[in-house]
């Protein structure tokens, strides 16, 4: 099947069903999307993630949250954003105009923006609080967090800041003639996803170790306790691949650059062995998807089976052949000892 079967669509807004962590893993429990829309045009169905396109009014106001990049605007890329930070003196950006939400900018493509046109920017909210789709302020308080983010990572590298303003600005351009405005917007590829954009404009930027002490949203480490088996599912399961295996099977590497914390790995642990954690960022590291090693195993032969197995101590027995043991002595009872 073709990959647009499982697209669904309102307008310029488009969802790609097979990059979506709701359906690559029945039991995650991502809801990101769901959170923050205010007409509630996403639900859970048959555990899959559905969009209503009748509901849908392509605000973008979900893109920036999703972590897989399964949302996004066509004719709405990163690179059109800083063309226009470029041409304009005062450059802002802002929903005024026609443009799409401000949400739609998470904190990554923020510091791409940035690092892309190396100039200082304003982001105008002054409409965001009272706005139709920022209920509860949800959207706004994405906004300003994504911002405050995009500053910390720039101060730490010493590049431009981004300020905001509340200073009033009426919009020249209503949603609708926005849309209608679109020739052919469907012809329009899909922006590159923003990940791939940034971790390319760290490394063209950043010339030392850059070290953040705070908690960064999109950089995740975890940690691997004793009781793990090595029986690999994490790895297995794991959708963006920032958990694999040493050549010889007996290390668990970590790539944070490659993590979006969705916490598939840890789910699917039986003996709970993974966990979430919080270390000292290093960018350079994260850009080029460095690895480390969470944990190393003694791998023996089992003396019954036969099989290779994660050895901890006592006697060479894998779990499996211990369990059996246990739970069967009594068939090993010679008729001597009864």
């Amino acid at each position: 099947m073709e990959t647009t079967e499982y697209t669904q669509s309102a307008g310029i807004f488009h969802y790609d069903g097979l990059s979506c962590l709701r359906n690559a893993y029945a039991h995650n429990s991502c809801s990101a999307c769901l959170d923050i829309c205010a007409f509630e045009a996403f639900s859970i169905q048959r555990k899959k993630l559905k969009l209503d396109p009748a509901l849908c009014t392509a605000c973008g106001g979900c893109v920036g949250v999703c972590p897989t990049n399964s949302l996004y605007l066509l004719a709405d890329t990163l690179e059109k954003y800083a063309k226009k930070l470029l041409d304009e003196q005062e450059a802002e950006l802002t929903c005024t105009g026609g443009n799409s939400c401000l949400a739609r900018f998470s904190s990554q493509d923020l510091i791409s923006l940035s690092l892309q046109t190396q100039k200082s920017f304003t982001c105008n909210l002054s409409l965001c609080e009272n706005c139709e789709i920022n209920r509860e302020n949800k959207l706004l308080e994405f906004i300003q967090t994504s911002i405050g983010e995009a500053n910390l990572l720039l101060s730490s590298m010493g590049e431009n800041q981004i300020d905001i303003t509340y200073k009033t600005k009426e919009a020249k351009v209503s949603r609708r003639a926005f849309f209608k405005s679109l020739v052919n917007p469907t012809t329009q590829e899909k922006f590159v996803h923003r990940s791939d954009t940034f971790k390319t404009l760290l490394k063209e930027n950043l010339k030392e170790d850059v070290f953040i002490d705070e908690k960064v949203s999109f950089i995740h480490f975890k940690k691997i306790e004793d009781s793990c088996t090595n029986c690999g599912e994490c790895i297995e399961f794991c959708p963006t691949k920032a958990l694999s295996f040493s050549s010889d099977k007996t290390k668990i590497l970590f790539q944070n650059g490659k993590c979006i914390g969705c916490g598939i790995c840890e789910d699917i642990c039986k003996s709970d062995s993974i966990k979430e954690t919080q270390k000292r960022v290093n960018l350079v590291e994260f850009a080029y998807n460095k690895a480390e090693v969470l944990i190393t195993h003694d791998i023996r032969i089992c003396k019954l089976c036969k099989c290779a197995f994660s050895y901890k101590e006592g006697e060479v027995l894998c779990q499996r052949c211990k369990t059996f043991e246990l739970e069967h002595k009594g068939i090993f009872t010679l008729a001597c000892e009864m």
